[in-house]
């Protein structure tokens, strides 16, 4: 997520790059999301003893879906520059 917050995109290559990275970052947010459940699995841990912090990676992963989907706007911006 820092990665693609640092990368301010000026031109097509920089937008493209910030949208691979948003999209590593939803990637992780996933694979920690299943390490949480397979974990509560295995060790027999309640589903309402993690439910907080899994609601807070679906939430992360949402806000990076809609950061994601805002960041169309940009590159029409870019595109018209160009």
């Amino acid at each position: 997520i820092k990665i693609a917050n640092s990368i301010y995109p000026t031109c097509m290559a920089e937008w493209e790059e910030r949208r691979v990275e948003m999209g590593k970052a939803i990637g992780i947010c996933y694979t920690l999301l299943t390490h949480l459940q397979r974990v509560m699995m295995r060790l027999r841990i309640p589903d309402n003893k993690y439910t907080d912090d899994i609601g807070n990676v679906v939430k992360m992963i949402n806000s990076l879906k809609a950061w994601r989907k805002s960041d169309n706007a940009l590159k029409s911006a870019l595109e018209k520059k160009q």
